[in-house]
């Protein structure tokens, strides 16, 4: 479900400041917890942005950081955004979307699924 306008964002981002990652606001509230059963506290969800796809690299900057990285010893890293923070790297933000969803849980897939029949009736 990702949309022209945030491909084109991730671009002209990534061309202006070297990287870019498509973002949405989190407007969610955000609980710490130590044991997964009680809060500890909370974050700002101001200062929390939920990532997305597409993610905006130069090709040799990209593999360059994961060489970087390998003798670093760092190779658990969950997404290159993520790796970029590692590594002492900036990630700016492009725009995102609620609409543009991953698809990696059954219930991600029946979104998925609804959004496409909306799409069509439109």
């Amino acid at each position: 479900m990702v949309s022209p306008e945030i491909i084109s964002d991730c671009i002209v981002k990534t061309k202006q400041y070297g990287c870019a990652i498509a973002t949405i606001p989190c407007a969610e509230a955000m609980m710490q917890t130590q044991d997964g059963i009680v809060s500890t506290g909370s974050y700002p969800r101001d200062n929390l942005k939920r990532t997305q796809t597409p993610q905006g690299f130069p090709i040799g900057k990209i593999c360059d950081l994961h060489r970087r990285a390998l003798k670093a010893g760092v190779t658990n890293s969950v997404a290159s955004c993520t790796l970029m923070i590692e590594m002492g790297e900036q990630v700016h933000f492009s725009a995102g979307s609620e609409k543009n969803i991953k698809l990696t849980t059954v219930e991600d897939i029946d979104i998925f699924k609804a959004l496409l029949l909306a799409k069509r009736s439109d």
